[in-house]
């Protein structure tokens, strides 16, 4: 049988180690509000990229680079928002 001291001893090691791990998990819901915040910053200048797109259609790109520079914009935008729902499900 265990005496108190080490049963004191085994708790204190468990709470350190449970310390320990929090932190590293504070660390990185740093590092995923870090990456989701970089991934926002995308969006946004994509979506201000394709606003000079929309500008640009109007003074005469052909049909073809408009379809073009189009589907580029739609695949960047639908990979953002893959990752940003990936990182919103993670909820770390």
């Amino acid at each position: 049988m265990e005496s108190i001291f080490e049963q004191y001893k085994s708790l204190s090691n468990r709470y350190q180690e449970l310390g320990n791990d929090y932190q590293k998990l504070q660390e990185k819901q740093r590092q995923v509000e870090k990456y989701v915040t970089e991934l926002e910053a995308k969006l946004t200048n994509l979506e201000k990229d394709y606003q000079k797109l929309v500008f640009a259609k109007a003074i005469g790109l052909t049909e073809q680079q408009k379809k073009d520079n189009h589907l580029m914009l739609s695949r960047l935008i639908a990979e953002i928002d893959k990752c940003l729902k990936l990182l919103k499900e993670s909820n770390l």
